[in-house]
C-alpha cells in the first residue's frame, strides 16, 4: 500500500544574504550608533538592549535607507512565493534599530501588523543570541504527550532556532511569535527589524 502525504498550513521562514559590496557595512554600523547617541530609544520586547524609534527612508541616514530599498528588491520573490496578490505592492513601512549589548535579549512577541516582518543583521558576533520562532498552533499542547519533540522533524518542534549572521535577512509572517536569546558574547549584536505593508491597502 502506498501512503500519500500532503502538508497544509505550514509556516514559512525565508532567509537570504545581501552581498557586502551592495551595502556600506561600516557606515551602517556608524549610523546605528549615531541614532543611539541621539535618542534614549524605547522599550518593547527588548530587555536591557536599546531599540530606536521607527527609522524611515531618510537622507540623513543614507546607508540604512539604501539597505531598506535593497531588502525590498530582494524580497519580491518571497512575496510571490507567499501568494501576495499581483496588484499589491509591498514596501517596508517601518523599521527600527536594535543594539543588544552583552546580557540583553528580547522576550517573546509578535508584530501586530498584517503581512510579513523581518530582520537584517548588521553585526552578529558568535554567541550573541539566536532568534527563536515559537509554534503558534494548538498542536503544541498535544505534541508533548506522545511525540518525540527532540528529533529532527519539522512537524513537532515547539521552537525553531536561527543563528544570526552578519549580512543575513530573515523574513517571516508577522503573527509568528518569536524571541531572541541572551547575548553571551562580549560585543553588541546590531540588527534592523522591519515590517512590510501594502501601498494600496490601509488598515
Amino acid at each position: 500500500m502506498k501512503i500519500f502525504k500532503e502538508d497544509w498550513w505550514a509556516t514559512p521562514v525565508w532567509f537570504f544574504d545581501i552581498p557586502i559590496e551592495e551595502v556600506n557595512y561600516t557606515k551602517i554600523v556608524d549610523e546605528c550608533y549615531l541614532q543611539k547617541s541621539n535618542s534614549k530609544g524605547r522599550t518593547c520586547s527588548n530587555i536591557h538592549g536599546w531599540q530606536s524609534d521607527d527609522v524611515f527612508a531618510n537622507p540623513k541616514i543614507p546607508n540604512i535607507s539604501n539597505l531598506i530599498k535593497t531588502i525590498e528588491v530582494y524580497s519580491k520573490d518571497i512575496f510571490q512565493d507567499y501568494g501576495v496578490r499581483k496588484d499589491i505592492n509591498l514596501i517596508i513601512a517601518n523599521s527600527w534599530i536594535n543594539i543588544n549589548s552583552p546580557s540583553s535579549y528580547n522576550s517573546t512577541h509578535i508584530h501586530p501588523t498584517p503581512g510579513l516582518s523581518g530582520v537584517y543583521y548588521v553585526s552578529a558576533p558568535k554567541n550573541s543570541g539566536n532568534i527563536l520562532f515559537h509554534n503558534n498552533s494548538m498542536m503544541q499542547f498535544i505534541n508533548g504527550t506522545y511525540l518525540d519533540t527532540t528529533t529532527e522533524n519539522k512537524n513537532t518542534p515547539d521552537v525553531i532556532k536561527y543563528e544570526p549572521r552578519t549580512g543575513r535577512v530573515i523574513i517571516f509572517p508577522a503573527w509568528l511569535p518569536h524571541s531572541v536569546e541572551i547575548n553571551n558574547s562580549n560585543e553588541d549584536r546590531i540588527s534592523i527589524a522591519f515590517n512590510f505593508r501594502s501601498k494600496q491597502l490601509t488598515y
